[in-house]
């Protein structure tokens, strides 16, 4: 005798049931993707942490520049006469580099104020870009209390060309 099962056929075969695990799978993959930020400026987000690269840093002990200055150089000219009154001072042993391509990098010159005693610096501690500027920000991280002596010091670096408006800006790192 035999015996008939009582079981119900399924009504999703295995070809049912991959279809929909994939149409799932495929509706959450979609639902997960963000559209991408339309930005007004190219592909760019702002602000961008701009990573300057070392020209030369430390003191003068000499009257190598004769004031306070932040200057951006953007050719040879300019940075030619800069090198040339920095071997007169013996300043470039302390440069990283004297060579700049000026279709590629446009270089940051920043020169503090004289200083009656040793142990100054002037130190760029960020450089940031924005939709329509660059700000560097600076500070003053050594404040002297070295021998008596005369100094200027400087910093000076290359970061990569650009048309918009660069401004400094001094942030005080003492706490008072």
């Amino acid at each position: 005798m035999k015996t008939k099962s009582l079981r119900k056929k399924n009504v999703f075969t295995k070809k049912t049931y991959n279809t929909v695990i994939c149409v799932l799978l495929a509706v959450c993959l979609f639902a997960a993707c963000e559209k991408p930020k339309q930005s007004t400026s190219g592909d760019k987000d702002f602000p961008i942490k701009i990573f300057p690269t070392l020209v030369g840093k430390g003191e003068s002990l000499s009257a190598s520049w004769n004031n306070q200055q932040n200057t951006i150089v953007t050719s040879n000219t300019v940075w030619d006469s800069l090198i040339n009154n920095c071997h007169e001072y013996h300043l470039t042993q302390q440069f990283v580099e004297t060579t700049i391509d000026f279709v590629i990098y446009q270089a940051i010159v920043m020169v503090d104020e004289q200083r009656f005693s040793g142990g100054w610096s002037i130190d760029i501690i960020d450089i940031t870009e924005y939709i329509d500027s660059i700000v560097v920000t600076y500070t003053n991280l050594k404040t002297g209390n070295a021998a008596s002596v005369l100094t200027i010091p400087y910093h000076i670096v290359k970061i990569p060309v650009s048309n918009k408006e660069i401004i400094f800006k001094y942030e005080n790192m003492k706490e008072e």
